[in-house]
């Protein structure tokens, strides 16, 4: 924040404790929504009951209705983001059927669509969510995750999604698009909100009209927030909130030709992830055992969290876009031309707890481009087509450190040698222990020659750090066509070829003092003797097949089978030994000995749907969709079974199926109804490498556990049900309207990995949130807002740590939702 914001915005003017006026503003806006509609029908006649708004898409290259579009499509309107307060591409998935996992980071790796998600976010794989504004590819972790301002809508197309955009997407895509310039109007919005924990927001627009041909459009956004967290450890405070945002955008049209170009800049400060010690269960008990007590704060808002790097989520990033539209006698010409560059730095600490253990830091800088050629029919023929041609091209550099208590180590190492040796090492946790003993047991040479025993052995941290270069290109061709049987029936195929190269060098580090018999006692566990490099390619060919049903104007029925594909990739975190297993446990490792960075194939979904979609009346439309899936080849980070070391691999499958339900209407004279249902039921087999402590029930001293005893499991990190609901009613008064809304979103309780441990499992949760505002006919307008108006303490997700009875990692909470707060939000637009 500059001096100057500082003065004119100081933290005692706009963070509103939270004392007895946050519960004022809470029980006064439910009031309102209680008594404002027999009071305002008193004071006027007049009905703002409308038919439900017709919210056009292009999700099929075409604007049609949302209502018509054979598609699990769900279109979320600015109005709608700004009523329920989103402020990036994440937050849309709270408010839609079958999307869920977000949280408060930069990260995509927690969100599922209808169960299919992505376990790694290195720099070796793909997303399986893609994430797309104004029909580019915005990337992966970190770069994808952009800010909402002077937003136009984002549309939801959950499902596999190889025919519709430039990249695949196996499980789903989140699809914004901005507010373009309006050839006829000279617009200007300003927007601000202020609240507690310092939060100062303001965004704007103003649309400038140059030539009956030519207009821009300027927009920006300034965000500053201190963190509703606090950390205890000394000297590793938690960061505030501080965004920049700027797009300038400008659309030439004439009769035959339009020229959509955009240049964004976003300059984004946040805090990290942050965890909370599981202060319970077994595993807990056994590493407190060895460490003596953790101090674990009551308060759920408090941490105390020794992290090296401190707890940052930043990002920069440059947007340039270009889109050409050219209309010819037979179809339409759609060039898309976009480049983006972006710096992400990460930092956390994943122990969540004072002890010395479990920073990282990753810093990501990358720039990616592509461009898209395609062409959609444009006559009124029976046969309707789009086809396509893609290409795109990504550099990307991210170097990781990982920091590691080197006592923890020796510890870990004393534990597996009592364990397999029946030494008596007891209550040995050092390295100097370690050392004394091992100087003892075998001599001062021989400890030294064996193990590699020096006098420099200490309790530091340890470094192990990669540094991956990766380049990334990839092609992609796709035809899709409709037929229209009968004036009710048509049918429709698509076809897509996809291929991806990708060539990533990587080189591994360690400033670890012990010697190589140690090894395989940390993270990493392996380094190399300059670059290991790794040269792959994954190609596929998918169809897409659809019926649909018109029996009146306003009902469909479809049925579809589309086929989904994902390119395999590089573990970045391990390396491969010349016969073909883990290279854990070695060091300085080179190519030309047959070390090589660790491949992982492709993943493919056969997904079957069956939807209706009806307008009810002229007030209520309603979207039901059935789905059916087989997901093979699922990526995840598991152990080796040889070695132990992490690495991606293909280790299982899933059959899914599921429902979800969508209904949008008006009732009254006053009241819109917006609600969401879905319901998954989802089965992994094949996850015996998954299946650590042989399944739910069992712990981390099972002793030889079963590996099939987590066969037939459900998708631990996808809900069973979840749903949402928003209730707004808008009375008119004189000058203006008076409206009120409460809006609640739900998840069932999910488990955080196969072995399904109860103090890790995040409970049923909901969050409840209400709002009271009025607005003028003199085009403004302002409310106050009230979030978690129950004041209910959720976590984004967990971490179930384990490891050994001689060796346990700590299980955490991830960040908990922000606890209730209150603000006013006002804004004024005008020509």
């Amino acid at each position: 924040m500059t001096q100057k914001h500082k003065m004119l915005h100081n933290k005692s003017a706009l963070d509103f404790k939270k004392t007895r006026l946050s519960e004022a503003v809470t029980g006064a806006i439910f009031a309102s929504f209680f008594v404002s509609a027999p009071l305002v029908a008193q004071q006027s006649e007049v009905s703002s009951e409308d038919d439900v708004e017709v919210i056009t898409v292009t999700a099929t290259k075409r604007a049609e209705s949302v209502q018509e579009v054979a598609l699990a499509v769900t279109a979320i309107t600015s109005d709608f983001m700004q009523k329920t307060r989103m402020t990036d591409a994440k937050d849309v998935i709270n408010f839609t059927p079958g999307v869920t996992g977000n949280s408060a980071d930069s990260f995509l790796d927690a969100i599922s669509i209808r169960g299919v998600r992505t376990d790694d976010y290195g720099a070796g794989g793909d997303m399986s969510i893609g994430i797309f504004k104004n029909d580019f590819y915005e990337g992966r972790a970190g770069s994808a995750v952009s800010s909402f301002f002077d937003m136009d809508r984002t549309e939801i197309a959950r499902g596999p999604q190889g025919f519709l955009f430039g990249r695949n997407a196996i499980g789903g895509v989140i699809s914004n698009h901005t507010r373009q310039a309006d050839l006829d109007s000279s617009e200007k919005i300003i927007n601000a909100e202020i609240g507690e924990y310092g939060r100062f927001r303001v965004d704007g627009a103003v649309n400038v009209p140059i030539t009956d041909n030519l207009a821009m459009r300027f927009a920006g956004l300034y965000h500053q927030e201190d963190s509703y967290m606090e950390n205890l450890f000394p000297g590793s405070p938690i960061g505030e909130t501080d965004t920049v945002a700027l797009r300038w955008s400008t659309n030439y049209e004439n009769e035959t030709v339009k020229l959509f170009t955009m240049v964004e800049y976003e300059d984004r400060e946040r805090p990290s992830t942050l965890y909370r010690t599981i202060a319970e269960g077994e595993i807990y008990d056994a590493f407190t055992e060895i460490w003596g007590d953790i101090d674990v704060p009551d308060d759920p808002f408090k941490t105390n969290s020794n992290s090296v790097f401190g707890f940052e989520d930043n990002l920069e990033q440059l947007n340039i876009q270009l889109k050409l539209e050219k209309e010819l006698d037979f179809a339409n010409l759609v060039v898309n031309v976009s480049h983006k560059d972006h710096d992400y730095l990460y930092t956390e600490d994943w122990e969540g707890s004072e002890f010395r253990n479990g920073s990282w830091k990753a810093d990501q800088s990358g720039d990616y481009s592509q461009a898209e050629l395609r062409l959609v029919s444009n006559t009124d023929s029976k046969l309707r087509w789009y086809g396509g041609l893609s290409y795109y091209t990504e550099d990307l550099t991210v170097d990781t450190t990982s920091l590691l208590n080197q006592d923890m180590m020796c510890q870990y190492a004393t534990g597996y040698i009592n364990y397999y040796f029946g030494t008596a090492m007891e209550g040995v946790n050092t390295c100097e222990g370690l050392a004394n003993y091992l100087n003892y047991a075998f001599g001062e040479y021989y400890a030294n020659y064996y193990f590699g025993v020096t006098d420099t052995w200490d309790g530091r941290r340890v470094a192990e750090q990669t540094f991956v270069d990766a380049k990334n290109s990839g092609w992609a061709a796709y035809l899709n066509m409709n037929y229209q049987i009968t004036d009710s029936i048509d049918a429709e195929f698509g076809i897509r070829r996809t291929k991806d190269d990708k060539e990533l060098w990587n080189t591994l580090a360690s400033d670890a003092q012990l010697g190589d018999n140690f090894w395989a006692f940390y993270n990493y566990g392996v380094t190399s003797d300059g670059a290991l490099y790794g040269d792959e390619s994954w190609s596929d060919t998918n169809i897409k097949v659809l019926f649909r049903w018109r029996p009146t104007d306003d009902r469909m029925f479809y049925v579809s089978f589309t086929e989904g594909y994902k390119a395999g990739g590089f573990t970045t975190l391990s390396v491969t030994s010349p016969d073909g297993g883990d290279a854990f446990g070695f060091f300085n490792v080179s190519q030309a000995d047959g070390y090589g960075i660790p491949t992982f194939g492709p993943e493919n979904v056969d997904s079957y749907e069956f939807g209706y979609k009806d307008t009810w009346g002229e007030n209520t439309d309603i979207q039901f969709t059935y789905f059916q899936y087989d997901y093979t080849g699922l990526q995840t980070v598991a152990p080796d079974p040889e070695t132990g070391g992490t690495i991606i691999r293909n280790v299982g499958n899933v059959d899914g199926q599921g429902v979800e339900f969508a209904l949008n209407t008006s009732f009254g004279d006053y009241w819109d109804f917006y609600f969401t249902y879905s319901w998954l039921d989802a089965e992994a087999t094949g996850i015996q490498d998954q299946c650590t402590y042989g399944g739910a029930g069992n712990s981390i001293f099972t002793v030889d556990p079963d590996p099939n005893g987590c066969e037939g499991s459900k998708l631990y990190w996808a809900p069973e049900h979840s749903g949402a609901f928003v209730l707004t009613g808008t009375f008119p008064v004189d000058d203006g309207s008076v409206y009120t809304s409460i809006d609640y979103w739900y998840e069932s309780e999910r488990d955080t990995s196969f072995n399904f441990l109860p103090e890790s499992r995040v409970e049923d949760n909901g969050i409840l949130s209400a709002t009271l505002g009025y607005e003028s006919e003199s085009e403004w307008w302002v409310e106050a807002y009230v979030e978690n108006v129950l004041d209910d303490v959720i976590y984004d997700s967990a971490y179930d740590g384990g490891g050994f009875e001689y060796m346990p990692n700590l299980s955490v909470f991830w960040t908990p939702y922000k606890p209730r707060n209150v603000g006013i939000r006002f804004g004024y637009y005008w020509d």
